[in-house]
Parts: C-alpha cells; structure tokens; sequence
C-alpha cells in the first residue's frame, strides 16, 4: 500500500478516535513550524496567522531551516531560525532573528566558524525572559568557543566571550563539533558542548578508527565572564517550566543492566529536577524495573509525562506521574506510531505524530496537532486541534526535502500553581558558587535599521486585490469594526504599537476625524506603509 495511503489512514482514525473538548478548557496560542512556513493557532484550532519566515535578499530558495531550529521569545514577539544553504555551500550559515508582528527580520548573524550553530533544544531558551537579548554560541573552529548575548533590537554585543577547548578542561584529543545554548535566565547562560575524540581501544581497520561522542555541559555568568561545570542540566532533553524556572530529566544509572537491549546508547532509569528555590538537582522517579528516555512538564506544570520502557512486557509506555512519583496512568502508542512534539499546556498536552512506513525512516509527519487533557487523570489519543490536508502540507518542501512538523512555542495566561512538593530520592546536589573571572568581555555592534513606524507620522493603507483595512474599537481581532478604510488611505498614528494576538496594533486618525485601531501586518502583507 503506498506510503501516503498508510498516512491517511491513520491519521483518520486518530481524528475518529479523539474524544470532544472540555468547554472549561483554559485558553492557549501556538506557533507551528514546517518547512519556511510558521501558523499561528489557538486551543480553538483557529488560524490566527500565517506567515513565511523571510531570507535575506541575494540568498536564492535553496536555503532551508533545520527542524527544532525555530527559537521563539516568551512572549512570542521574536523568531530566531538558522539559515543553511545546501550544495554547493555558496552561502555561509546564518542565523536570522525575526519581529513576528511585522514579519520583518531585525539582525542576519553570519557564523563564522567551522562548526554551525544551534539554537535548540531546548528551542525557547535561547532568549531572555524580557525577549529584549538572546545568546548565540558556535566554534571559530574544533578547539575553540565564541559565544555572545545580542540585543534583538539592535544587534549589538551586549556580552562576548572567546575561550579554548583546553580552559574548559578538554583533552588535546578532545575536538568540538556543536555549541547548545540550553537556557538564558537573567546573567546565567547554561550551554553544552558535543564533543567527539577517537576510541583509543580501537584497533585501526580499513574503515578507520571509530569514535567516541559526549557532551560536556557549562554555566557561563556573562557579567563576571567566568565559565564552570554545571550540575543543572544532564540531558540535552532536558525540560524546562519557564514560569518556576524549573528542569526536569532523564538521566543514565550505570547500575541498570542494559547490555540485553540492542541499542546504541544507555536509556535511563532516573528522573531528576532541578529545584530553583534550592539551587539543587535531586531524583524525584527511580524504577528498577523500567528505562526512561524522555520526560516534560504537562498540564501547566502540575504533572510529569515521561517516556517509560517496562522491562516485564519488554514495551514503551507514555507515563502519567505526578511531582511526587506516583503513577497516574499509562498509554501504549501502536508500533508504528510515534509521538514527536509534546508541549505543556494547562489541559495537558498538545502533540504531533508521525508514521513508521520504514525500517529506516521515521519521518513520515502527519500534519494535525492534538490535545490530550489529563486533568481527567487518563491518558488517551486526545481530540484533534488543527489540521491542514497532505497536499498544502508537502507544498510547503521541495520535493528532495524530507518533510517535518514543529510545535515551536505555546502561550497561555492561565494561573500557575500551587503544585504538589517534589519527591526526594536522594540527597540534593547543589549548584556551583559562581566564581570570578579575568575574561575581557568586548561588546561590538552590528547595524539595526530604524523603526518604520512612530507616533505622530502619517502612513498610507495597503491592500490588494479589492480588499480593505479594519478600523476597530480596541487593538483585537474580536473587537467591533468602526468603519472599512480602503487602499491608499492616509492615517496618522497616534499611539502603539501594542503586541497583541500575533500583531502589532496601532491607534489610528483618518481623515474622516475616525479614531480606532489597526494593525501593521496581516502576517503577509504590510498594510500600513510610511508616506
């Protein structure tokens, strides 16, 4: 049966099986990512936008965005994405950051080292709570390090540091391949580095010596400079709770017996957090009769879902525990199913999923995104939030492309809290005293066009094809319209813009004497402009 007829299917019965919405369902926006294209959604599972995110100009449509390369601010204003451009590499990388409400991008980053850059995961944490500044860290070459904090606004340096492989403690054997920014939280930025070095018990063959991979994870403090180990993050799955600050993971225990599995790498049995109100990682799950891959934040931080393989029935379950360890409930996916985006929300859950068609390929996305609500205590298929047809869904890659799907940033105002305490398995490992540092910090600056638009200036409206512009009564989308204004209209501005629901909204005259609101952008296409 061809592979796109399998897709279907499975996707209808997903859609048939998903139970209906709770009406107390506590409101959210997401943004999607595929391909260049991003859609705005709520937990109504009504497009609010749509936009293609922008590549600078003399770069031709070969470029593309690597899945989970999509970073998006807190408060969803600013998108950071990596531009890589394929054969014949005519173009360096570069790293893009983005005003989603204007869809007008703000600083294009070069890369200039061997390595590329990466900006997730985990792909929110690149940027300050503030989204004013965001970090960015890549190797000058395989013994190096450059890392730097730039204001989104303007692009400039704010902080800058240059540092070796041997200051951080790497062995003259010992080559980094990738730079992960984990999380920016007010003068801390935690990161990590792969590192790859030949298996010194390796006997040289025809096919060469094999190598071994790691990860070595460090906090930089960006005021004093200074770079330490870091105890906080153990997992590049890790899994952050922005409103508490708090990190959850998988982590290996070498007492489990896992030679009997064939696998490529040790699972883990152990489940820690790391608590901010103690500056101190502690397990908080341990089985010795399961393997824990991955684990996240699910229903606005309240419960944990993690992915458990049962040593008895030798099958992987999604696990429902609450912050004290206990088991709420458990699913088992079918075997070609797979999950490959879980993002918190306050019901629960939302997630994509994709089909295995193929012994070697997983990638077979189906375009629809789902809600699990576990405050029934059950885990399930969930009801179906959103969906586009497999025919809009592959127009968005080019045909040698292997198509994927991102949920790259979810919102909600809902209230946070109060949560059960945490189990403590064990003693609290507590996080280093930041030291002092002799590093010289070096800011630079990198060109920032002035803003479009201010108070106080005339513009003129755009639209296309006959269409109009809504003057309304509040800055939303469900306020009431004043009147139409049509094409080439003068306004005045008189205040703004003010964020709301994906736009910038700006108060506005017309030459009728009309006051009201409208916004900057529909996502494509500029419909104020400067006189």
């Amino acid at each position: 049966m061809p592979r796109r007829i399998i897709l279907f299917a499975i996707f209808v019965l997903l859609s048939l099986a998903a139970p209906t919405r709770a009406d107390d369902s506590p409101a959210w926006t997401a943004w999607l990512h595929y391909g260049r294209h991003m859609t705005l959604i709520d937990s109504d599972g009504d497009t609010l936008r749509e936009l293609d995110l922008p590549i600078p100009e003399g770069y031709d449509e070969s470029v593309f965005i690597h899945r989970h390369e999509v970073g998006i601010s807190k408060n969803g204003q600013w998108a950071a994405y990596m531009l890589i451009f394929g054969y014949p590499y005519t173009q360096p990388d570069q790293l893009q950051i983005v005003d989603l409400m204007t869809n007008t991008a703000s600083i294009n980053y070069p890369v200039k080292g061997l390595e590329g850059l990466s900006i997730s995961p985990p792909n929110t944490q690149i940027f300050a709570e503030s989204g004013d500044s965001l970090v960015v860290g890549y190797a000058p070459s395989n013994r190096d390090l450059h890392m730097d904090v730039l204001s989104t606004r303007t692009g400039q340096a704010l902080y800058t540091v240059n540092t070796t492989a041997n200051s951080l403690g790497l062995t003259p054997m010992q080559t980094v391949f990738r730079v992960y920014i984990l999380r920016y939280a007010a003068d801390q930025v935690n990161f990590a580095l792969g590192v790859v070095e030949p298996d010194s018990q390796d006997i040289d063959n025809e096919q060469g010596t094999s190598e071994i991979w790691s990860t070595r994870y460090f906090i930089w403090n960006i005021i004093t400079g200074a770079i330490q180990p870091d105890t906080i993050f153990s997992n590049l799955e890790s899994n952050d709770f922005l409103a508490t600050g708090e990190i959850i993971a998988a982590t290996y225990n070498s007492n489990f017996p896992t030679d009997m599995f064939e696998i490529g790498h040790p699972l883990e049995n152990v489940l820690q957090v790391f608590d901010p109100t103690l500056n101190a990682v502690f397990p908080f799950y341990q089985a010795d009769d399961v393997l824990t891959r991955n684990v996240f934040f699910v229903q606005n931080g309240a419960r944990i879902l993690a992915h458990l393989f049962h040593r008895d029935d030798l099958t992987w379950y999604w696990t429902l525990l609450e912050r004290d360890g206990t088991i709420v409930d458990e699913w088992a996916l079918p075997e070609n199913l797979q999950i490959d985006e879980i993002k918190n929300t306050p019901n629960g859950f939302i997630y994509t999923a994709s089909l295995n068609t193929d012994e070697w390929d997983w990638e077979q996305p189906i375009p629809a995104v789902y809600e699990v609500d576990t405050r029934d205590n059950k885990l399930d298929t969930g009801h179906l939030i959103w969906q586009i047809s497999m025919k809009k869904f592959h127009s968005y890659f080019d045909a040698s492309e292997q198509p994927y799907f991102d949920i790259a940033w979810v919102h909600s105002d809902a209230p946070v809290g109060p949560f059960k305490p945490w189990a403590q398995l064990a003693d609290p490992v507590y996080a280093p005293t930041p030291q002092p540092s002799t590093v010289t910090i070096t800011p630079t600056s990198i060109p920032m066009p002035s803003p479009l638009f201010y108070v106080g200036q005339t513009v003129r409206v755009q639209t296309i094809d006959g269409e109009i512009l809504n003057l309304r009564a509040k800055p939303t989308r469900k306020s009431d319209i004043i009147v139409y204004i049509e094409d080439d209209t003068q306004l005045e501005l008189l205040e703004g813009p003010i964020d709301a629901e994906g736009f910038h909204w700006w108060r506005v005259h017309t030459p009728d004497g009309l006051e009201g609101w409208v916004v900057e952008n529909d996502g494509e296409l500029q419909t104020i402009l400067p006189e």
